[in-house]
């Protein structure tokens, strides 16, 4: 048996699938998946969002994230240590968490600046 479910995030619209023996096993697997549908950046407001994942180069770790196409801002998804398989969106206050976009240059400016 299989399951889909869609999420939107910004303009797009993600299908994910999820298999068992019976429907509560294909439930409680879309379960792991525990975020809801991003309209708008948290930051501009803007609807060009989209899910982006990579892993790093030290460490390996993996990270999945939405990031504005506009702003570049992004919010990041958690992944709890007991269950490796489910996947939420950090938040705060029941808001998501968005991070500002700093390139490395920028970075770099506010330590030439810094007095110490």
């Amino acid at each position: 048996m299989q399951l889909t479910i869609t999420k939107t995030i910004g303009k797009n619209k993600y299908p994910f699938t999820f298999e068992g023996q019976t429907l509560f096993e294909c439930v409680m697997q879309s379960q792991k998946l525990s975020f809801f549908d991003v309209h708008k950046c948290g930051d501009c407001g803007g609807d060009n969002l989209r899910l982006y994942a990579y892993t790093t180069d030290k460490g390996g770790f993996d990270y999945t994230k939405i990031t504005c196409g506009d702003c570049k801002a992004y919010a990041t998804f958690g992944v709890p240590k007991a269950d490796k398989e489910a996947v939420f969106i950090r938040k705060e206050d029941g808001k998501i968490i968005w991070d500002k976009f700093e390139s490395k240059e920028s970075k770099s400016k506010d330590d030439d600046d810094s007095p110490f």
